[in-house]
């Protein structure tokens, strides 16, 4: 019976808990008015306020009413928080303790759309269970990039700056060309996947760093069309969203499409 005005994304952490970024809607896109907040669904189904994100500030300002949270990732081991959190006075990752529910702001300035979802991943681990990637998709740079820790680095992982187009198949990652990258997985294997929404595809990244289509058909317009076939000709419109199921199968939110 709880009301959450704005969910953006969901994780869930090593116990089966779920966690939803959060916030409100006073305007004419998300905000975080009523507060950026991380909700958490226990196991018996009970709601709490897990944490109350901080605004950003610039020169002692906040804007509330330009401010939203968006992509969400747990890391398994620890089960800390990481949360995308866009505004037009500075976007910022933010960790989540687990244990202490306190925030720390991992890097900043990484060109969120406020209007939008900007989708978050984490990869473990290369045989070490503290040795995490994370991946964000800046949808106004048209770019992923790769957030490491100890200490934190910040690289290009796909994508040319300002440059939304479509382009790069079969090459490498950081050469091709994404229009309004949204939703992020990896899988088992170590592949990323992107939802390139305004190119109508998902992409997948594999451990070489070189990129290709697995699905949809591409085009400007999208479309809908190809049940039953293959995936690489089918014809998605807008997908926002991707997600690797435990067998490795890929699901997609093709989200002009309502599927």
């Amino acid at each position: 019976s709880a009301g959450i005005p704005v969910p953006m994304d969901v994780a869930v952490d090593s116990s089966g808990r779920i966690y939803i970024s959060a916030g409100s809607f006073t305007g004419v896109f998300p905000d975080c008015v009523d507060g950026c907040r991380i909700r958490r669904v226990l196991l018996d189904g009970t709601i709490e306020t897990f944490a109350t994100v901080p605004l950003p500030t610039l020169f002692g300002v906040s804007l509330a009413s330009q401010t939203a949270l968006s992509g969400i990732a747990i890391d398994l081991v620890s089960d800390n928080v990481y949360v995308a959190q866009a505004s037009s006075l500075g976007d910022q990752v933010v960790n989540i303790n687990q244990q202490t529910r306190s925030s720390t702001v991992i890097t900043n300035n990484l060109g969120f759309d406020l209007l939008g979802y900007n989708g978050l991943t984490l990869q473990c681990c290369n045989g070490d269970p503290t040795n995490w990637n994370l991946f964000v998709a800046s949808t106004e740079r048209q770019l992923v990039y790769r957030i490491s820790f100890s200490p934190v680095a910040v690289s290009t992982y796909a994508g040319q700056q300002g440059v939304n187009a479509f382009g790069g198949d079969n090459g490498p990652a950081t050469s091709a060309s994404l229009n309004t990258p949204r939703g992020l997985a990896v899988d088992s294997m170590g592949n990323l996947y992107i939802a390139d929404s305004l190119n109508n595809r998902v992409r997948r990244i594999d451990g070489n760093g070189n990129i290709t289509t697995i699905a949809g058909f591409g085009g400007p317009d999208g479309g809908f069309a190809g049940d039953g076939g293959l995936a690489i000709n089918a014809t998605l419109n807008n997908p926002q969203a991707v997600a690797v199921g435990p067998s490795g199968d890929i699901y997609i939110a093709d989200t002009g499409n309502s599927r």
